[in-house]
């Protein structure tokens, strides 16, 4: 052997250029390395998620970054030169959902071990976690305006509403309607109300003042993802029977 370099994942293609000086090597990670043929030296040049991504959040009001969520990490990427910024690894465990908070001092994320998982977006470090958040999976998230609370959906059904201190994290609420998993949540401009979409096939508007269902939607589907019109007049809706639907969010019809 006259030389050998180290890369994360098993090799799966290589290209030479055509001077013969360099090489690009793939892996089954998703990165694309540049080696240098005398040296055998790696310089990472590509990289993204090598198993499914469950989410893409933006920062409120700002485009230039964002974050992906996968099966073991998150990943922030300047969305100009496409360059991965931070990564953020736990593992052994699927990340199913993130947000930045409004003021942009963290990164909220839900976890497959029932934890929600609060990082600092320059760093990755740990802030906070939220244990035994939801049974078996936090699937869907959505954060108040002032940052001081977290609405917060679960494989087992439930819609929990948290108290965000800056030394505490306390439950206020749990709503417990749906009969499916919860696959995304969002609130209001005035975090009045949040509507969640389940897969048993409704949408539930709550107002998060009385901790009450203020309405109820329903359709033969499994909704995947809902938002609402920025007016709020309206929800759109998605699910599993390829429909875009419009609702009414007063009378929901």
């Amino acid at each position: 052997i006259k030389g050998q370099c180290q890369v994360l994942g098993g090799v799966t293609s290589l290209a030479l250029t055509s001077d013969g000086t360099h090489f690009f090597a793939g892996s089954t990670l998703s990165n694309i390395y540049w080696v240098d043929v005398d040296t055998l030296t790696a310089e990472l040049r590509n990289t993204c998620h090598h198993e499914r991504i469950n989410y893409v959040a933006f920062p409120a009001g700002y485009s230039e970054v964002f974050a992906t969520c996968s099966i073991t990490d998150i990943r922030v990427w300047n969305a100009t030169t496409r360059q991965e910024l931070l990564r953020i690894q736990v593992p052994n465990m699927e990340c199913y959902c993130l947000d930045f908070m409004r003021d942009g001092r963290s990164i909220v994320s839900g976890w497959s071990d029932g934890k929600v998982r609060a990082f600092l977006p320059q760093s990755g470090k740990l802030l906070y976690a939220i244990n035994d958040a939801h049974k078996n999976g936090v699937t869907a998230l959505a954060l108040a305006s002032d940052c001081s609370r977290i609405v917060s959906g679960g494989m087992e059904r439930e819609v929990r509403v948290w108290r965000i201190g800056q030394q505490t994290q306390t439950m206020d609420t749990s709503l417990k309607e749906h009969r499916g998993r919860v696959w995304c949540i969002r609130m209001t401009q005035n975090d009045g109300h949040a509507v969640s979409a389940s897969a048993d096939g409704s949408c539930i508007v709550w107002d998060l003042t009385s901790k009450t269902r203020s309405l109820c939607l329903f359709e033969s589907t499994m909704f995947k993802s809902l938002v609402y019109h920025p007016d709020e007049s309206q929800l759109l809706t998605c699910g599993s029977d390829r429909k875009v639907a419009y609702w009414d969010s007063f009378d929901g019809q």
